[in-house]
Formats: structure tokens, C-alpha cells, sequence
């Protein structure tokens, strides 16, 4: 049997004209093994998926501390706290907030789920000579996924571009 490989993604950035040539998707993918003061994407250091609460979309109604098996939320002088030792991260403070001040960052995709995903902008790619751009977080954190993406996108003749602090040991980029 196949194995499948799934990576975790921060967010997808549709018509992105500043992480490579032409229009492009970019594909921020979660986790990095450095810490830089100057990042602009620090919501991607932890692998895993995470939740966030955005404090001036919050409406105060407090339907999320209700909703929150865990009893893991409070709300204190409209500022909502959240227990990250009690949490199971289960969104269901996401899936039930009118306000979308809940917000996960980090969706598990398959290689074959996100390339399928990306190729429906395949002519915006081939019009523009764009292509998709894998950045993060850091990508050779996911190396395997990152690996079988590039090869299935390459398969469609989409242009790849990867966005790396250059931290892991250079076969893995001579593969790529």
C-alpha cells in the first residue's frame, strides 16, 4: 500500500505577485526550526495547528466559552483567555463564533488534496508564467511532503518556487 503523505498548511495565497516570477499561489506551510525576531510569518513556528482569538473582531457574546468542552476559555474585562494546558485545540470555539474572532491556523492536506487544489489556477500560472511558490514557516521542515508536492506539481508542468532559510542538509535540496 501507498503511503500518504500529508503536511500541514498555514494558508493559501492566491495572486501573489511578490514570492517569485508572474501570478502566483503561495503555500505557507507550517513549522521552522529557527526563531527570527524579524519574521513575518511567526504564527508558522509550531507544526501543528493551532487557534487563535482575534481580539477587535470579538463581539463579547460568549457563545465560544459555552461551546468549549474543555472549559477551557474565560472572558476577563472583554479579553477572551484561553487555557492552553486544558485545550484540545477540537475548534469547536472556531466552528460555533459569529464573529470569526476564533480563527485556526494550520489545515492537514494531502499531496494529492493541495496539488489538486492548486492546479485549478493553472492557467493563471501559464498566462503570467507564474506557478506556486512553497514557503512557510520553513517547507524542509515537511521535507517528505514537500518533496512528493513539487514532483506531482511538476508532473502538471506547474512552475515551482521554494522560499527556504537553507537549514537542512544540501541532498534534500539537490533532490528537490
Amino acid at each position: 500500500m501507498k503511503p500518504i503523505y500529508k503536511g500541514i498548511v498555514s494558508h493559501i495565497q492566491n495572486m501573489s505577485i511578490n514570492d517569485g516570477e508572474g501570478l502566483r499561489t503561495t503555500v505557507f506551510l507550517k513549522g521552522c526550526d529557527l526563531r527570527c525576531k524579524w519574521c513575518h510569518n511567526p504564527e508558522t513556528f509550531l507544526s501543528g495547528p493551532q487557534l487563535e482569538w482575534i481580539h477587535n473582531r470579538c463581539i463579547g457574546c460568549g457563545i465560544c466559552l459555552e461551546h468549549c468542552p474543555k472549559k477551557a476559555l474565560s472572558l476577563n474585562n472583554g479579553v477572551i483567555h484561553r487555557n492552553n494546558i486544558d485545550c484540545i485545540s477540537c475548534g469547536e470555539c472556531v466552528e460555533n463564533c459569529y464573529a470569526g474572532a476564533h480563527h485556526r491556523i494550520g489545515e492537514i492536506y494531502t499531496v494529492d488534496q493541495l496539488s489538486n487544489k492548486l492546479e485549478q489556477d493553472i492557467t493563471i500560472y501559464k498566462v503570467s508564467d507564474g506557478g506556486v511558490t512553497i514557503s512557510g514557516g520553513e517547507p524542509m521542515v515537511q521535507y517528505d511532503f514537500v518533496l512528493r508536492l513539487v514532483k506531482k506539481l511538476k508532473e502538471k508542468h506547474i512552475n515551482v518556487c521554494i522560499q527556504t532559510n537553507l537549514n537542512a542538509p544540501w541532498e534534500k535540496y539537490q533532490e528537490l
